[in-house]
């Protein structure tokens, strides 16, 4: 049996449960989320940088706003993750994967 390795629960989210997260007046897919980080998808080269102080808005299913902040820690070409300095509520993520289990979308493994 394989251990956990991460120290929060993460939602990977199937392409047509994404949310989206608002920064710099640009909307990106929320490719996962847990309570301290979030990794979205970008379209090109990353116009975030390593390290750098991001603030954002994250837009769920059920169309409730959560307000982030945090810092650059990785990027690819496609996507970039932040890691929150303020976590997503735990019940808030609860309700997010209680949501997709419902909508029993055949993406979500």
């Amino acid at each position: 049996m394989s251990k956990q390795q991460r120290e929060y629960y993460r939602i990977n989210y199937p392409m047509a449960e994404r949310p989206s997260l608002i920064s710099r007046e640009e909307e990106f897919e929320v490719i996962d989320v847990s309570e301290y980080g979030v990794k979205f998808k970008i379209q090109e080269i990353s116009p975030f940088i390593l390290g750098e102080e991001v603030t954002a808005d994250i837009r769920f299913s059920d169309d409730e706003v959560y307000p982030c902040s945090g810092h650059i820690n990785r990027y690819t070409n496609k996507e970039v993750v932040i890691l929150l300095e303020t976590p997503i509520p735990l019940n808030k993520i609860r309700s997010e994967h209680i949501h997709l289990i419902n909508r029993r979308s055949p993406l979500y493994v």
